[in-house]
């Protein structure tokens, strides 16, 4: 997706889940993307609303983390409401 599309789209939320990588990996592809001109014109940007989640493990993985990973999303969208402990190992603030 390019950033254009994506600030059409003005997202609340953003979860940055690169195939294949762990968080660390994640946050070390990160930095070109927040150095976008306009990456923090974005509502999610702006907000605070930007997770990185382990996508190694949890969300391009068939299997029975499928569960887990809806828990993921739960917490992280609706965290007044959903507490199941993913959060520092699964997913992170941005």
């Amino acid at each position: 997706v390019e950033l254009d599309q994506l600030a059409a789209e003005a997202p609340e939320a953003i979860l940055l889940a690169c195939r294949g990588l762990s968080i660390p990996h994640v946050r070390e592809e990160t930095v070109a993307l927040t150095n976008l001109p306009g990456w923090w014109d974005l509502p999610a940007a702006r907000r605070e609303q930007v997770f990185v989640v382990d996508g190694l493990r949890y969300f391009h993985s068939p299997g029975p983390q499928v569960v887990e990973t809806l828990e993921i999303i739960a917490e992280i969208l609706h965290p007044e409401e959903f507490q199941f402990g993913h959060g520092g190992e699964a997913w992170q603030l941005l």
